[in-house]
């Protein structure tokens, strides 16, 4: 690991821990093993660093989604559909600093005022919401998900998904003991509660 992607890792780190304003470039550069000044050779000024991390965040959850989801053949669209709600639970777990970093406030306060961070955050939203919207056209042709509307379903889903694992993240509530209620609440509304799927 390069000294640039350490100071990267470490500031995900604080970031989601801290937030924004209560995470210091001494702090980041402590925890990195780095000197200030060797922050300030990498990166602008805090607010890079915040974005360059999320960058990596962004890279990291795409790799993810790419290799579990996007170049996997699955038997029919549910499969896919339940496929990308799988991936998103175990990146909670694999990638939980990453997420937290995404979930912060500040994501979304930058991403209001600075079009690099709002296309950051759509990027990575798109990639789960894309995966999740094709998994229901191909269900839609094979018959293994009833005909809902595809992108609104996707989006139903995947904001109850975000919504719950925010709760998992924040050790509000242990969701991942749910994932098999959550699989079929979502076969529910994606075969409009039917038991006869073709799967």
């Amino acid at each position: 690991m390069t000294l640039k992607q350490n100071i990267l890792e470490s500031a995900t780190q604080l970031f989601a821990t801290n937030g924004f304003r209560n995470t210091s470039i001494s702090a980041i550069a402590k925890s990195a093993g780095a000197a200030e000044g060797t922050i300030f050779h990498h990166f602008k000024n805090k607010e890079d660093v915040f974005l360059c991390a999320l960058n990596r965040a962004k890279g990291l959850i795409i790799d993810a989604v790419d290799e579990q989801v996007n170049s996997r053949h699955f038997a029919n669209g549910l499969q896919m559909v339940e496929g990308v709600i799988n991936v998103y639970f175990c990146l909670s777990e694999q990638l939980s600093w990453e997420l937290l970093l995404l979930f912060r406030s500040h994501s979304y306060e930058l991403a209001s005022v600075n079009d690099a961070c709002r296309t950051t955050v759509e990027t990575i939203y798109n990639c789960f919401l894309n995966a999740m919207s094709e998994g229901i056209s191909m269900g839609k042709e094979d018959g293994s998900i009833a005909d809902v509307s595809t992108s609104k379903t996707a989006v139903i889903i995947f904001g109850m998904l975000n919504g719950l694992l925010r709760f998992d993240i924040d050790n509000i509530f242990p969701v991942h003991t749910l994932y098999f209620d959550i699989l079929q609440s979502c076969r529910k509304i994606l075969t409009n509660g039917s038991d006869e799927v073709q799967i």
